[in-house]
């Protein structure tokens, strides 16, 4: 731990009150992506739209050693007070980035060569449109990074999900009205959060300023760098290997489905992404203050699914008139995916605040383990479940491989932090689950629960329900409502 005498300032965020802003600006950025899949599934054909999300998946394969790089970036950052340090740091950051970028765009040509291997082609424009968008979003990677790290993590959220997500609905639209292509939309969508990342930088500076950056800047962020880089590469194609698998073995009507219900599953884990942003930022600056992390630590871990299990309700109840619903009667099929997405998205909570506290003390060496082990089970048994079971393998096997995912990272989270312990909060929200799920079904078979007003009616009783049995019962939820309401 670092001797620091100085009380970091980013050890002072309101935690609660800050991950409120930054959970309320995923749920709309989460919600914006969500109507520009609408969008994208009234101008293109089940088929493009399989299309589109194969290629995005290689965006963010593409992007995830900027996003290392950007995850060592708002860690160094938020780890000093020290104005020149940081701009030293971004400059580094974003040297080496688009110096592993352009590499990167000369070896996706070689993508060519696989065309009679699967059953997808790779065609020019989407090739190009993959590297335009690739650069785009790296430059907001850092930015947002960069931001987030000199203790503003909820305006970084904004930016991105009003500017970016909002922009990018503008310009899809519009695009896909003149010109319906799959590769339109991805270039507009690269446009976008370019938008979006020249504004964090904007705002991140009253000044413009340049140092000279010395040999101790480039270690240290080497140092994280060489774990962060990494465990985002692992992490990632962990991600995406459920639509590569599903593109290669069944086609583009799986990626379709898995793809669109993955997208309205990411609401699930809103209140999970805004903890983990700003617990990483605060942690990260009592860490280095030399102050005790445990007890902030456990409360994170617990309030990351906080909204998680209410919705997981609703998913389990009403999957296939909500698919119908919000993006046609030719998504119905996806009922599956979303339930079980549905599930995976609650261990997600859980997995994404395991890693933030990690890199927040300075341990991202500890993740690398867990994102190998959870990537080689998720190979190991997806592609035979694809095989044996269809499109839904994929998913049995992601939430099986997280579950070895989330023991790993407890594990070497419970290494580092002794005193680290569940919070009983987490089981009082199972409790609360498991009750109203039972009570909701028993609702749903008797009064027969099927228009789309009937579900939205529910579905609202059941996250106030929610919320107020874990008022009553978890002290931990009171605390969190008191400190934002002060």
């Amino acid at each position: 731990m670092t001797n620091n005498s100085n009380v970091i300032s980013t050890s002072k965020i309101n935690l609660w009150k800050e991950s409120l802003a930054a959970s309320v600006s995923s749920i709309i950025g989460f919600s914006l992506s969500i109507v520009t899949v609408i969008i994208i599934t009234r101008f293109l054909s089940v088929n493009d739209v399989g299309l589109y999300f194969f290629y995005l998946a290689l965006i963010y394969i593409g992007i995830q050693i900027p996003k290392g790089i950007g995850i060592a970036l708002k860690k160094r950052v938020s780890s000093t007070n020290d104005e020149e340090e940081w701009i030293k740091y971004l400059l580094i950051s974003t040297i080496m980035t688009f110096c592993i970028l352009f590499i990167i765009s000369i070896l996706s040509s070689s993508l060519f060569y696989i065309n009679n291997f699967i059953a997808i082609d790779i065609e020019l424009y989407g090739l190009l449109s993959v590297n335009f968008t690739m650069y785009c979003y790296s430059i907001l990677i850092l930015s947002k990074s960069y931001l987030a790290g000199i203790g503003q993590p909820a305006k970084s959220s904004e930016i991105k999900n009003y500017v970016g997500n909002g922009l990018k609905i503008i310009l899809i639209f519009t695009g896909l009205y003149f010109y319906p292509s799959y590769y339109i939309a991805l270039l507009v969508y690269g446009f976008a959060y370019l938008t979006a990342g020249i504004i964090c930088l904007y705002v991140s500076f009253d000044s413009v300023k340049f140092y000279k950056f010395d040999s101790k800047s480039i270690k240290e962020i080497l140092i994280f760098v060489k774990w962060s880089i990494p465990n985002t590469m692992l992490n990632d194609m962990y991600s995406r290997l459920d639509t590569l698998i599903l593109g290669v073995f069944i086609g583009t009507k799986s990626v379709g489905y898995y793809d669109v219900s993955q997208r309205f599953g990411y609401i699930s884990s809103f209140i999970g992404v805004g903890v983990s942003k700003v617990s990483n930022i605060k942690i990260s600056g009592m860490y280095e203050s030399n102050m005790n992390v445990e007890d902030i630590s456990s409360k994170s871990i617990s309030a990351s699914s906080l909204f998680a299990y209410p919705f997981l309700i609703i998913l389990l109840l009403y999957s296939e008139s909500i698919l119908g619903f919000v993006f046609g009667s030719s998504y119905i099929g996806a009922k599956y995916f979303l339930m079980g997405l549905g599930v995976q998205q609650v261990l997600k909570c859980y997995t994404i605040i395991h890693e933030s506290i990690l890199n927040a003390i300075d341990m991202p060496k500890k993740i690398l383990l867990p994102s190998l082990v959870s990537l080689v089970t998720n190979i190991v048994t997806a592609i035979p479940l694809v095989l044996y079971i269809g499109g839904i393998g994929v998913i049995l096997s992601t939430i099986f491989a997280d579950i070895v995912r989330l023991i790993f990272l407890r594990y070497k989270l419970k290494r580092e932090l002794n005193n680290l312990k569940i919070h009983k909060s987490i089981f009082i929200q199972i409790f609360v689950f498991i009750i109203l799920l039972i009570l909701f079904y028993i609702i749903n078979f008797v009064f027969l629960i099927t228009s789309i007003i009937q579900i939205f009616i529910t579905s609202v009783l059941i996250i106030v329900l929610y919320y107020i049995l874990m008022y009553v019962f978890s002290p931990l939820f009171r605390e969190i409502i008191k400190d934002i309401v002060e």
